[in-house]
């Protein structure tokens, strides 16, 4: 489906999607407890269905309506087909942590995009730990066979914290438990918070050090929980950045206290005097002159497309670091965001591990490639409101991976488009 976006002005109000981080880590810990376990206000998107299926595919009860999902966890089973993770690769990666506990064969795979993503330090990191993990060149499918003894493992954790995390998860259910120490200072720390804190939920208690260098995680039984999603705010950062170009946005049900790193989105704008109003569980911003600014999205690289965005619509040059893992996401996103800023006429340059960007006029007028990438759609959507001329999104329905309600969402703010 390709959408044509036309410039547009926004005002009003937007409930933030349910946060796609939580609603795995709730699930796969909602496995391993036996018992019940209640999801509230989940985000059902096709990333957290591939959750849910492969969960499925190991014996895991699941039942799913608008409002909850209820896990019956406690037993898995070995997988009787290939488990297919689609595009998730949070569920690709704990789903390999979760099958190391499976006394026999499972086969984890995914499609195109998924397996070119690299899964090696997980791979070498169970095997060490006693699980029997094969792969290809360090890439998906995997081959894992159960199951894990634990002990004590160096983890190469310089691109993806979820090569951490999926080993915290499964390391209460090893025989002896598990301590995680990692080669450097793990990437995108906030998603090891998420983490713990939903861990700690389930009453599984975590030891570690401030850097997160070190991670003591002692056998222990996960207790069946009644949990309660909160907002998101790596979707919530789109629609805040939306209305500093457009109008005005308040997004509602989020919390101020979370441990998602995108919420520094907030203190991002107050830096750059963006006007911003800060309640018990909404914000609101309205459009506003963009200064130039530097950020590091070395620990939050969900918000490097919408920053992009942002900067593109700033009265200066901004650059943003910490972009080099960003080639292993959905898509190469540093060669999608900048080769569709310039394609409409935003003057990007590439450097070893930043882009610089010049805000300036946004030509509009052309065709852009979201490389099936639900976050280069989104970002360009919101960059398209303000271009001198409609933009034509191809394959814009990949937003369903993270937000399904989004084209609803967008219209309601007064987002101009129509299917072409």
């Amino acid at each position: 489906m390709n959408i044509k976006v036309y410039p547009s002005q926004v005002h009003g109000s937007i409930k933030a999607p349910a946060s796609k981080s939580y609603t795995h880590r709730v699930l796969f810990c909602s496995a391993l407890a036996n018992g019940r376990s209640i999801v509230r206000n989940p985000l059902l998107c096709s990333d957290v269905y591939a959750t849910i299926n492969a969960l499925r595919s190991v014996g895991v009860e699941v039942y799913v309506n608008n409002e909850s999902i209820i896990v019956d966890g406690g037993e898995l089973t070995q997988p009787q087909n290939p488990i297919n993770c689609i595009e998730s690769g949070t569920t690709m990666r704990f789903t390999v942590g979760l099958c190391s506990l499976i006394n026999g064969k499972s086969i984890v795979t995914g499609s195109k995009s998924l397996l070119r993503r690299p899964i090696k330090p997980l791979v070498d990191a169970l095997n060490v730990l006693g699980a029997k993990c094969t792969c290809i060149n360090g890439l998906p499918p995997i081959t894992v066979e159960g199951v894990l003894k634990g002990g004590s493992v160096l983890v190469d954790s310089s691109l993806s914290s979820q090569f951490i995390s999926s080993i915290m998860i499964a390391a209460p259910k090893s025989s002896i438990g598990v301590e995680i120490r990692s080669i450097v200072e793990p990437v995108s720390k906030p998603y090891i918070l998420i983490t713990l804190d939903v861990m700690n939920s389930f009453n599984v208690s975590v030891k570690y050090s401030n850097d997160f260098k070190f991670i003591s995680v002692e056998r222990q039984n996960y207790t069946p929980k009644d949990f309660t999603v909160e907002g998101d705010w790596s979707s919530a950062a789109i629609l805040l950045v939306l209305g500093v170009v457009g109008g005005m946005v308040t997004v509602q049900g989020l919390n101020m206290n979370s441990f998602q790193g995108d919420k520094s989105i907030v203190d991002l704008l107050k830096l750059i005097n963006i006007p911003i109003e800060i309640g018990n569980n909404y914000v609101s911003v309205t459009k506003h002159l963009i200064k130039p600014f530097e950020f590091n999205i070395s620990d939050t690289p969900d918000l490097f497309p919408i920053l992009c965005v942002l900067s593109a619509c700033s009265i200066g040059t901004c650059r943003l670091y910490g972009v080099n893992r960003l080639r292993f996401k959905e898509s190469d996103r540093v060669v999608a965001m900048a080769d569709g800023l310039m394609k409409m006429g935003v003057n990007v340059a590439l450097s070893s591990d930043y882009i610089a960007i010049k805000g300036g006029r946004v030509m509009g007028g052309v065709t852009i490639d979201s490389y099936n990438d639900h976050r280069i759609a989104m970002a360009f959507t919101v960059l398209a409101t303000i271009a001198d001329n409609p933009i034509i999104i191809k394959n814009a329905e990949c937003v369903s991976k993270s937000y399904p309600s989004f084209w609803d969402d967008v219209r309601r703010l007064g987002v101009k488009f129509e299917v072409v």
